[in-house]
């Protein structure tokens, strides 16, 4: 959970707000004392205080951090509270005051630590106060609709801030649907790159529950248990990457795969946006520039700006703020660091003005890179200059109108996904607008910033037709709760008339508590689109209907989660309202619109049908007992008897394969390693034994495997045998397999007597 500007002073403006009910608390009639009083009379309630303060604290955490889009948050409570912060900016105290009592209020309230309060406010303060003072027009209703979102958009701030950029004359062509090109025409392969948040003050065996934002280092000190010690490869907590897992993940893509592009979609410093200079983020970008240069010196690298790399974190003020407030700092660093990695010719001075460039690959090709801190909504300069900043909207209609007109295919990169709570509202309706003029041109787009791997679909204006597809990168920081991992793409390539439409997706993922216990990394392949979500092709239309699959069959729902995290061993549990949730991101590609989750069922209503299958429930009296013993029969939903439990046992059986294929991820209570050409799978012998006749002469007539922890299987390939364990423990729903896997897999199963999928592989083949 990060401290970030909007989270820092929604808990001041909530501690005044909580106060404000606390009839002996009196308000200045200037307003410049009134902080100080706070903090005075709050002093002196104790233990009273601290529960007022907590649940301001609690308020705003759940305000900031939660993704859920049910958030409903006071637009009265927030106006009050930004009066009360304006009027004390407005009271003529200079920066170092005003810093003094927001320190004085975070350390009281133990909001965070002191060390922590003094970063974040010296850090915050000197902007949020400029961004005030010269503003005078400023109103609190224009903050809070900005940064609350449409619960507090009153007429007025609809009218200020709903702003369009116009479109082209030139009439939008009929849409042209995407036809995959037939095999055997050229490819290319693509790396995408994410949310690498390197720490370079990483230390092994430091303190990883440290009690601060970001853990795992030397000034954390050590822990009392080794449990919370950090590992070598990183920690599931609240910890960055260290350089040796980023190098190591780059060497072994390097040695492993082939790639012609690199898109790498932003945020590269760490968490600790309380410690942190200008100077630091600037190295740290140079750090990592130069270790891609090393493992990739001849391949094209495509950056996008993150909302990490300004200092203060998303602060990234538009091209006509000069002076002390200018961010050509990082701006003109990122024109020559980008340059280097792009290695191509191209218009840097768009990189200088906004952090934005496009890019001619090769004829008809074209990258486009944008700064989406320009939608962000933690970005406060935009209170100054809301209507779209930095022009870089109409520079991107300009680039993608010359681009149709010469028949050119533009792939977008960024780094806050347009559909996200964290980018206004204005800023992506009008996004999305363009997408869908340009849906012709646009053959996908890629963005990061949530840490999962997911999509972002993109509909037309009705939200009856799939235009447009974004891919969301998975991270290589597992700050927090996930595996690291990298993504490589397979595209349409160079030929004439290349429809540079994406044909397949491939994750690749390396589980951290094996790389902490086994004293490297092993990465291994995730999933495939194609294959493993069982796509005919990538195409909108393709996904729109996989989401909606997904909606409707809790299997292939939980399949798609854990590749969100990377069967991390530490992700949480997703109840119901998660999974909606999430689904509907998947769909909503208009900041802060739910229409499309309206259209399509995101309840996953089947999963409840499943449990509770509606012929089993029935209308029947409730009998109710009253003081004078009569009864009265009310027409109320009660289980019946079911008729069958064939639906029960259906729904058992499928939850004890899902829970057998989850125990054997996470290494629970796996009493077996498998090992073949050096591969090693964990597994359970029960469930080997129950499912092949081969295992279970070998565990049950007392061989010598029968007490063993270990086994190898010679003349068996380790792909193969992944495929046919995902089978076994239900992690692949059906078998779809490529012709090159076809033959080791019937021959691993024909070796190991499973005689349902050697079966198929069979018919397959005759097929």
């Amino acid at each position: 959970m990060m401290l970030n500007t909007t989270k820092l002073l929604l808990i001041i403006f909530f501690i005044g707000i909580q106060l404000s009910n606390i009839n002996s608390v009196p308000l200045n009639s200037d307003g410049s004392s009134k902080v100080e009083s706070l903090v005075k009379k709050f002093t002196q309630f104790g233990n009273i205080v601290k529960g007022v303060v907590s649940h301001a604290v609690s308020q705003v955490t759940d305000a900031v951090d939660n993704r859920e889009r049910g958030f409903k948050f006071s637009c009265t409570t927030c106006s009050f509270a930004v009066n009360l912060l304006m009027n004390y900016v407005k009271s003529g105290r200079t920066n170092e005051e005003i810093a003094k009592t927001c320190i004085s209020l975070c350390t009281t309230f133990k909001v965070e630590s002191e060390f922590v309060c003094r970063g974040a406010v010296t850090a915050f303060v000197h902007d949020a106060v400029h961004i005030l003072k010269s503003s005078p027009n400023l109103k609190e209703k224009d903050i809070c609709g900005f940064v609350i979102g449409e619960e507090c958009e009153t007429s007025e701030f609809e009218s200020k801030y709903n702003w369009s950029v116009p479109l082209p004359s030139t009439p939008k062509p009929a849409p042209v649907p995407v036809v995959p090109p037939p095999d055997g025409l050229p490819t290319i392969r693509i790396l995408h790159l994410s949310d690498t948040h390197l720490d370079p003050f990483y230390k092994v065996g430091a303190n990883a529950v440290c009690g601060l934002p970001l853990c795992c280092r030397e000034a954390n000190g050590m822990p009392i248990t080794s449990k919370n010690a950090a590992g070598k490869w990183g920690d599931y907590r609240k910890c960055d990457a260290p350089i040796e897992l980023v190098d190591n993940m780059l060497e072994h893509i390097s040695k492993t795969h082939q790639v012609d592009y690199i898109f790498w979609t932003g945020d590269l410093p760490p968490h600790d946006i309380y410690n942190q200079s200008k100077i630091g983020n600037v190295n740290i970008i140079k750090q990592l520039a130069d270790i891609l240069h090393k493992h990739f010196p001849n391949t094209l690298i495509f950056p996008a700006l993150g909302n990490h790399e300004g200092h203060p974190v998303n602060s990234f003020p538009p091209p006509e703020v000069g002076g002390e407030f200018s961010i050509s700092w990082l701006y003109d660093e990122l024109s020559k660091s980008w340059s280097s990695l792009i290695q191509k010719e191209f218009d840097t001075n768009t990189i200088r003005r906004g952090a934005y460039y496009s890019v001619p690959i090769s004829k008809g090709f074209r990258i486009i890179s944008l700064n989406m801190n320009y939608c962000n909504t933690k970005n406060w300069w935009l209170l100054s200059n809301f209507v779209d900043p930095a022009q870089e909207l109409k520079w991107l209609i300009d680039e993608l109108e010359k681009a149709e007109l010469i028949n050119e295919k533009v792939y977008i990169l960024g780094h806050i996904p347009p559909g996200s709570h964290d980018c206004t509202k204005a800023w992506s309706r009008n996004f999305h607008t363009i997408v869908t003029r340009f849906e012709n041109t646009i053959a996908a787009q890629f963005y990061g910033h949530t840490h999962f791997d997911e999509v972002m679909l993109f509909y037309n204006e009705e939200n009856e037709r799939p235009t447009n597809i974004a891919y969301i990168g998975a991270s290589t920081t597992p700050y927090t709760n996930l595996n690291p991992a990298y993504k490589i793409f397979t595209a349409d390539g160079e030929r004439a008339n290349s429809t540079r439409a994406i044909l397949d997706g491939e994750s690749y993922y390396t589980n951290l508590t094996e790389a902490n216990l086994n004293g490297s990394p092993i990465w291994r392949r995730l999933y495939s689109y194609k294959s493993d979500y069982h796509m005919q092709s990538l195409t909108p239309r393709d996904w729109d209907l996989f989401i909606r699959k997904m909606s409707q069959d809790e299997l292939t729902f939980d399949f798609f989660l854990e590749n969100m995290h990377r069967k991390s061993d530490a992700y949480p549990s997703c109840d119901a309202n998660c999974r909606a949730d999430l689904l509907c991101q998947q769909v909503t590609a208009k900041s802060k619109d739910f229409s499309v989750c309206k259209k399509i069922d995101m309840t996953l209503g089947n999963v409840y049908k499943i449990i509770f299958p509606e012929s089993c429930w029935r209308m029947r009296p409730e009998v109710n007992l009253s003081s004078s013993n009569t009864t009265t029969a009310t027409s109320k939903r009660m289980p019946a008897v079911p008729a069958s439990s064939a639906p029960m046992q259906s729904h058992l059986t499928d939850k004890l394969v899902r829970g057998l294929g989850r125990m054997r991820r996470r290494n629970v209570l796996c009493d077996l390693a498998l090992t073949c050409k050096g591969v090693e799978f964990t597994v359970h012998k029960c469930v080997l034994a129950a499912s092949s006749e081969y295992f279970h002469a070998m565990f049950t007539n007392g061989l010598e495997e029968t007490h063993a922890g270990h086994v190898e299987l010679h003349e068996v390939e380790p792909d193969a045998l992944d495929v046919l364990l995902g089978i076994i423990y239900g992690e692949q729903v059906a078998v779809h397999l490529h012709e090159d896997q076809l033959e080791p897999v019937l021959s691993a199963a024909h070796m190991l007597q499973l005689d349902p999928i050697y079966e198929y592989c069979c018919e397959v083949s005759i097929g």
